[in-house]
């Protein structure tokens, strides 16, 4: 019984240490010895480069988040510097079209120029401000003489 399938025997390696053999490493007759794996050998190692590409990525995702909150910074500038160079267009173009600035609403200066053309066009010689009532305070009608009247008329409200 030379041909071994289905015991245990001790298998010596190449490196002379002996081994216990099951049938499930044998193949076809032939004897193949496998290391035993230290499992939890393999998970520390394993848990260590997790741990290790762990801290990789938080750098990564903080180079990427400090990158693009630069970007944003940078957006926020550039928009905030646009919309104040488009108010003192309209502050200006306001003050020599003599109209209200409230009224210029244009971000661009071409914008702003037709805008305040139109303005003007439709003012005319109208200014803002400049409204008047003709008899403004003054009494179209004569004053009662009568003292009673004037009072009766007054608690009627026909005075």
């Amino acid at each position: 019984m030379s041909d071994t399938t289905a015991s245990d025997t001790p298998a010596q390696g190449e490196d002379g240490s002996t081994s216990t053999t099951t049938e499930d490493q044998t193949t076809s007759g032939t004897e193949t010895t496998q290391p035993e794996t230290d499992w939890k050998a393999e998970a520390r190692k394993w848990e260590q480069r997790a741990k290790d590409n762990s801290a990789a990525a938080k750098k990564l995702a903080d180079a990427e988040a400090a990158n693009q909150t630069d970007t944003e910074r940078i957006t926020a500038l550039e928009k905030e510097l646009a919309e104040s160079k488009a108010a003192a267009l309209r502050a200006q173009a306001a003050a020599e079209a003599e109209v209200p600035v409230a009224l210029i609403t244009a971000s661009t200066e071409d914008e702003i120029k037709a805008q305040v053309k139109a303005l003007k066009e439709w003012l005319g010689d109208k200014k803002p401000g400049s409204n008047h009532v003709p008899r403004e305070g003054r009494q179209t009608k004569p004053p009662k003489t009568d003292d009673k009247k004037a009072f009766a008329d007054f608690l009627t409200g026909q005075g």
